[in-house]
């Protein structure tokens, strides 16, 4: 339409005469250097032409009756995919990705307009008639063919978070923004409010994946708000690290690291396109940190924490979720934590804070020392980090090693201790169970795992301890209810005991099928006993338990 082909030909046959006659021989030793000038010329024809293209383009759309706003959606894709395909290239070729990343090209060399100036020239050819388009993504967009289920969701007890989720269940956005905007705006005034900020978000942990479509309604009804891109964001976020499970990434399956690929992508596209909605995008440089750091890319993670100290400098659990991602098992260094110990001490106002930043280099020697099974050296290791930070939850892995040495005493003191203050730390409150399942007192035991089944109702372990104590005093139907609630949640262990009370009717009415269907389950985790057992059960029904095992499969 434009005839931009012949335009560029002329222009470029226009530029070599000049050029020629400027420098009296084109195919001298300065041909090269000649030849820059018309580079820059001819691409700036490019990008011309490319801006003229776009222009056309959003015409022809409008005549057709098609939102131009997809155009946008389609260029923010498209360099998102460019930018994570160099990702791949650079991790093929063996770079480590350090520093910020560059564009191949500055925009001066580039053939094409820059991609955030052809998307506003898109968006500036929507009407006030057209729908709102999400510009990250249609819904279904680098979606695996399909999606682990999601995790229960643990009951909240903290009034803000219930009151953000009973804003989300009442799909109130407009109580949303301002609730959530309030925690915003009192951050911005005062960073001291930066921990009240995350916890107001944290509520997202708990919104069931069917909340989706209210979330992204609510973005695009209000696409240059803050607060509801990070709201989905770190929905997005902590679909994903339910996704992911909490065993080994080399025990997690395929399918899980797929589905938290998927979430995580969703949740770092609106992250960096909130960047721009706020003065102090604070929540969202500390939630890029971790997703950096669940990739992998520690380069990626510096970036971000540089961005978020900035904004929160004497928060100390950004500066102790830093100190994490400079460990040895994360690419670090045990230098570059005790650099980074020193920097904080320097910073930090409260001397306390400091030790508990300076307290996680202890306490991932303690780490390392009870992997190897070293108890003692664990021992003195996270005697040092307690001696630090009393409250470090490195005093939870003590009480583990302590029970470990038999030293129950010191064990449960610890475990005691660190309940109230470990309600939100799923792995302290695990360990906490571990040390209950240990002691000798069931009465203390019993205590202890009712807090913790209180504070966190979804650790499948809890319950089976429970149960395994109620079987202690000849308490059957208190036995078997705990043991089916532990194996609801996929514990291993209370799915097999499940299993049994049913097989024998210990405490429940006998269901030898419904067994099965225990046994089964927990022998697929790979439980030794699971496996004697469900092999056991067939042989005793012989044909009659080869149908109920294939119902059972069912």
């Amino acid at each position: 339409h434009h005839r931009h082909t012949m335009r560029q030909l002329l222009q470029g046959s226009a530029t070599a005469l000049i050029i020629a006659a400027i420098t009296g021989d084109v195919g001298s030793a300065t041909a090269l250097a000649a030849a820059a000038p018309a580079l820059l010329l001819q691409t700036k024809y490019s990008r011309d032409s490319e801006r003229e293209a776009d222009r056309y383009a959003i015409d022809m759309m409008r005549k057709a009756n098609y939102n131009p706003g997809h155009l946008a959606a389609i260029l923010v894709r498209m360099s998102a995919q460019g930018d994570a395909d160099d990702d791949d290239r650079n991790e093929k070729d063996g770079k480590d990705n350090k520093g910020p990343k560059i564009r191949l090209l500055p925009p001066f060399l580039s053939s094409h307009p820059p991609t955030e100036e052809r998307e506003a020239l898109a968006r500036a050819g929507v009407g006030k008639a057209d729908a709102p388009v999400d510009a990250e993504r249609s819904q279904t967009s680098g979606a695996p063919e399909a999606l682990v289920p999601e995790g229960p969701k643990r009951k909240l007890r903290d009034p803000d978070r219930l009151a953000v989720v009973a804003l989300v269940e009442a799909h109130n956005s407009t109580a949303l923004e301002q609730l959530l905007g309030g925690y915003q705006q009192a951050f911005e005034a005062d960073a001291a409010n930066s921990r009240k900020l995350e916890d107001a978000f944290w509520a997202l942990e708990q919104i069931p994946r069917s909340k989706e479509a209210f979330l992204s309604e609510w973005v695009q009804a209000q696409p240059a708000s803050y607060v509801a891109l990070l709201a989905r964001a770190r929905f997005y976020y902590y679909q994903g690290l339910d996704a992911r499970g909490t065993e080994f990434i080399g025990n997690t399956p395929e399918e899980n690291i797929r589905s938290m690929d998927y979430f995580l992508r969703k949740a770092k596209a609106d992250l960096e396109r909130s960047l721009t909605l706020t003065a102090k995008p604070y929540l969202s440089h500390r939630t890029l940190m971790s997703i950096a750091r669940t990739n992998g890319r520690r380069a990626d993670e510096l970036t971000h924490y540089a961005a978020a100290v900035k904004f929160a400098p004497q928060n100390v659990r950004l500066r102790r979720a830093h100190m994490e991602n400079l460990e040895p098992r994360w690419g670090g260094s045990y230098a570059a934590m005790e650099a980074f110990a020193a920097e904080s001490r320097a910073q930090l106002t409260d001397a306390k804070a400091a030790n508990s930043v300076a307290a996680l280099i202890p306490a991932y020697r303690g780490t390392e020392s009870r992997r190897a099974k070293d108890y003692s050296k664990a021992l003195a290791h996270f005697n040092e980090a307690v001696a630090l930070d009393p409250e470090t939850d490195a005093r939870c892995s003590r009480a583990v090693v302590q029970s470990t040495l038999n030293r129950d005493i010191e064990a449960m003191a610890d475990a005691t201790a660190m309940l109230p203050k470990a309600r939100d730390d799923r792995g302290c409150l695990t360990e906490i169970v571990w040390v209950a399942s240990r002691t000798p007192n069931a009465d203390e035991a019993l205590a202890l795992i009712n807090q913790v089944i209180e504070f966190d109702d979804t650790i499948g372990n809890a319950y089976a301890q429970r149960g395994w104590r109620y079987q202690q005093q000849n308490k059957p139907p208190l036995a078997f209810e705990n043991y089916l609630a532990a194996a609801k949640l996929g514990d291993a262990w209370g799915e097999l005991m499940t299993g049994k009370y049913l097989w024998v009717g210990i405490g429940v009415k006998p269901d030898r099928d419904e067994a099965l269907i225990w046994f089964r389950k927990a022998a697929a985790k790979g439980h030794p006993d699971a496996t004697l057992s469900l092999k056991q059960a067939l042989e005793q029904m012989g044909q009659k338990g080869q149908k109920a095992g294939q119902v059972g499969q069912k």
